[in-house]
């Protein structure tokens, strides 16, 4: 969920989007981990942390309900990566593949 949107926030750079996106999630959580873990390692039980990380994994489904809609990717003036051709930062159309062709 949180990769796709940043997607949607930065069309023109979805790698980017993918590794900040990434890198953050994985970061927060393995804070968040350590955290539970070392609080229940010192309470001297680790069956809490199941309970808190099904509260934690309910609480960011709930909170998603609220997040805003992309204003740009919903009225469908970003194209999709079909309409895009992705292997090149050239467009595909007829007239710029004759400039790009070897002559011969």
């Amino acid at each position: 969920m949180l990769v796709s949107r940043g997607q949607e926030l930065m069309p023109d750079s979805p790698r980017i989007a993918s590794s900040i996106t990434m890198g953050v999630s994985w970061g927060v959580g393995g804070g968040v981990v350590s955290i539970i873990l070392f609080i229940c390692k010192y309470g001297g039980r680790f069956e809490p942390a199941f309970a808190a990380f099904a509260a934690a994994t309910l609480a960011s489904s709930v909170l998603c309900v609220w997040l805003p809609e992309v204003s740009g990717f919903a009225s469908g003036r970003l194209s999709s990566p079909e309409e895009r051709d992705l292997r090149s930062p050239v467009s595909a159309g007829p007239e710029t593949l004759a400039e790009h062709t070897l002559p011969g």
